[in-house]
């Protein structure tokens, strides 16, 4: 006797093979046709990419002609919709997964691809299977690719040790193709990527992926001081039941503060990449969302890696050190600066240095807090640009130090306070600061 499952399986086959015997005999009959559309796209000089390495990118508006089968297809759908064979398909799926919601949806979603995979002659489709699993609540293939700004790569690409990989642009990602009526909105692809992040994971829904993508931007951030960040991307599941689509940035703003990945940077990278991704919080993608400090301090130097006035900056980078190194409201300036250049002297920076540069941060700091910046004569007499990237870099590496050393901040800082003036505290806590900072120390040898 058939199995159930085999019998919905040849059933959906059915259907496959009937959808495409409407759609050929449609074309075989010149009853289906295209239409032929206009739209509007940026041509890259192609010369002028492959000569700069794709540092220099030329763009010459255009209008081009495409064959566009939605019309046709929905046409098609609602053919197929009629037939005994569709129907006879739903109402078994229905029976066999009564439990199952959005069943029409799936199955009219299996029967449109088809229909798109026939009219453009695609040789190998697995809708049949993607429904199958879909029917079955099976975890879903997503394939994603994000844009970035702020960050960029000297090799062509570098595959990471999950698969993820981050690559150069191409010139077909620069030349996007969007219907007429959007050119009043052509500034956004003036923006071009500065490098491609691509993966493949499974994934139940949508928010695990968009997590992901999170997670990867945070750990971009952390690997030098820039801001790293997509502006785009776009999600596609192997599914009719789950919604996959692009999300875009529309405000982006750029910073100073980005940085290219060296060719002979590219080993640290992958290990960097290796040894914190998974230890970044998944509250860093939802810093608001959470009341813990690190999320708070991790928001703080991302806003503080923004194009924002320099006194706007140093602001969020001491309200990140604040959220990191100090419970209490008395004496936050004195206890920021021991605790951070006892902790930085252990790494090997010099100790008085940092405290002039923190003393000299959180003067800027409470000036602007209190409605003031800095005069053009204070300004002459500090180096803003050496004194932001400076501080910036210690509050990166803070981060990364409480992310890897699992200490609670309270038993950090009282750490840190015992190790100024006792021996065995000073040697547990560069103990722990080497071990939280491993890929950091061995890349810097």
């Amino acid at each position: 006797m058939q199995s159930e499952e085999k019998r919905i399986e040849e059933q959906i086959l059915l259907l496959e093979i009937k959808t495409k015997e409407i759609v050929n005999e449609g074309i075989k009959n010149q009853i289906i046709d295209p239409t032929i559309r206009s739209y509007y796209t940026w041509k890259v000089d192609r010369k002028l990419f492959e000569k700069s390495n794709g540092q220099h990118i030329q763009k010459t508006p255009q209008i081009i002609s495409k064959t566009d089968w939605n019309t046709t297809a929905i046409d098609i759908f609602r053919d197929i919709q009629e037939t005994e064979t569709y129907q006879t398909t739903l109402n078994e799926i229905k029976n066999k997964y009564p439990k199952q919601t959005n069943i029409e949806n799936m199955t009219s979603g299996f029967v449109r691809k088809t229909i798109k995979d026939t009219l453009n002659n695609a040789e190998k489709t697995n809708n049949k299977s993607i429904l199958l699993k879909d029917l079955n609540n099976e975890p879903v293939r997503w394939t994603v690719s994000a844009e970035f700004q702020g960050i960029a790569i000297e090799d062509e690409k570098i595959v990471l040790n999950d698969g993820s990989t981050l690559r150069k642009p191409r010139i077909e990602d620069l030349e996007k193709v969007t219907g007429l009526w959007d050119i009043p909105h052509q500034q956004n692809m003036l923006s071009d990527p500065s490098a491609i992040l691509e993966f493949e994971t499974y994934a139940t829904n949508p928010y695990t992926v968009q997590e992901k993508v999170e997670k990867c931007t945070a750990t971009f951030k952390l690997f030098k001081v820039g801001n790293a960040q997509w502006t785009s991307y776009r999600m596609i599941p192997d599914s009719f039941k789950a919604i996959g689509g692009t999300l875009s940035i529309k405000n982006f703003q750029m910073a100073p503060n980005k940085y290219t990945i060296l060719k002979s940077e590219r080993g640290f990278f992958e290990d960097f990449y290796k040894e914190y991704f998974d230890k970044v919080p998944t509250a860093f993608s939802r810093p608001k969302d959470s009341r813990d400090y690190l999320p708070i301090a991790f928001e703080r130097y991302a806003e503080a890696l923004i194009d924002n006035p320099f006194e706007r900056r140093i602001m969020y980078a001491m309200m990140s050190f604040e959220a990191i190194f100090s419970e209490s409201d008395q004496e936050i300036s004195f206890k920021l600066r021991t605790r951070i250049s006892k902790m930085f002297g252990l790494l090997g920076y010099k100790p008085l240095e940092i405290t002039k540069e923190i003393r000299k941060a959180y003067g800027i700091r409470s000036t602007f807090a209190h409605g003031g910046i800095l005069s053009s004569k204070d300004r002459q007499k500090i180096n803003t640009d050496e004194i932001l990237n400076n501080i910036l870099d210690y509050v990166r590496i803070s981060i990364l130090i409480m992310i890897s050393s699992g200490y609670e901040k309270s038993k950090f800082i009282q750490l840190i306070d015992d190790a100024i003036v006792d021996p065995s505290s000073d040697g547990e806590l560069k103990k722990v600061l080497e071990n939280s900072l491993k890929t950091q120390i061995k890349n810097a040898r």
